[in-house]
């Protein structure tokens, strides 16, 4: 545990629902629980709850968009109000939103169809194959994703194959577009104008294992992710300043819970949710950590000068614990 005054800045909420997304300013969490889906905001405490599973929501949470399971029809949710979206494709199997326009991209579920960007009137092909999109740029002009062939960058009707970057698997893209997430060689790893980097480990539980960013800051300045050890899964965290952490190194832990993953960022960087085990992994809580840029602690010796290192494709063994969202 690193001890710092600036800790006490720190507000930890464990709820008892699954938190998947915060909106960027940081003010509505969404997410799942077992009588549905659910927004939450910060500020008031309130809950809505949604009559489908939410898997975007916009900059200020006055837009949330997901599926209605098992049907996959695209649903939204504004102003309390729970509609079908007119246009968008059928079956769905997963879809991520623009933070800043009304930009969906997903897949469908037969191949026949295949991945797809949204913009509420026209729904444009990814001309992949059997790919899926894990991430958009808050504007809505970048998507990225994973196909049969490789991870990939969909722009301006043109898909750009990134396999010969390193990058094995895209999960993610800041709101920016300059910073692409992913795995490579068994580790996390980011894609931005210099190339690709590996996301160090640390001295601590994450030297053995894989690791999986999945969320970043705005302008990819603050990520995180999972973790997998031998025996365990965890949440971790990087910045420049800090390094690559896990969280429980970090931050106390509710007493009978673990990290379990970052699943959003807002967009300064400033608020961090994901979800939380108990000690068997027969249970889940989501947390909402808030005042992280306070949160300024030494980072260990071991992550200085490890950022630039280039990195060669390999191969990928990646075991997630059961029930994590992939």
């Amino acid at each position: 545990m690193v001890a710092t005054t600036a800790q006490a800045q720190l507000a930890l909420k464990l709820i008892d629902r699954v938190v998947t997304g915060i909106s960027a300013d940081g003010t509505v969490a969404v997410g799942y629980s077992n009588t549905g889906g659910f927004r939450y905001n910060r500020i008031t405490e309130a809950y809505d709850a949604l009559a489908f599973l939410p898997y975007g929501v916009n900059r200020d949470g006055s837009l949330v968009v997901g599926l209605d399971h098992p049907g996959g029809s695209v649903q939204q949710w504004s102003g309390g109000v729970t509609s079908g979206v007119s246009g968008a494709p059928a079956l769905v199997g997963s879809l991520v939103l623009a933070s800043d326009a009304y930009r969906i991209a997903g897949y469908t579920l037969f191949p026949s169809s295949g991945s797809f960007v949204f913009d509420g009137v026209t729904s444009t092909p990814i001309p992949v194959v059997n790919g899926e999109p894990t991430g958009i740029s808050a504007d809505g002009s970048t998507v990225v994703g994973t196909s049969s062939a490789g991870p990939y960058v969909f722009q301006n009707g043109v898909v750009t194959e990134l396999g010969s970057t390193g990058l094995e698997q895209a999960s993610g893209i800041s709101d920016d577009g300059s910073v692409i997430l992913g795995l490579t060689v068994n580790h996390s790893a980011f894609l931005d104008s210099t190339g690709l980097h590996l996301l160090p480990v640390t001295p601590d539980e994450m030297s053995y294992g894989g690791m999986l960013a999945r969320a970043a800051s705005a302008n990819g300045s603050v990520l995180g992710g999972e973790y997998s050890t031998f025996q365990n899964t965890g949440a971790f965290v990087w910045t420049a300043a800090l390094g690559t952490r896990s969280l429980s190194a970090l931050f106390d832990e509710p007493e009978g819970w673990d990290f379990a993953t970052v699943s959003d960022i807002s967009a300064n960087g400033d608020v961090l949710v994901g979800t939380m085990w108990n000690g068997d992994g027969s249970d889940s809580r989501g947390f909402i950590l808030s005042g992280f840029n306070s949160f300024q602690p030494v980072p260990e010796p071991a992550t200085y000068g490890m950022l630039g290192v280039t990195l060669l494709a390999g191969t990928i063994a990646w075991r997630r614990r059961r029930g994590l969202r992939g």
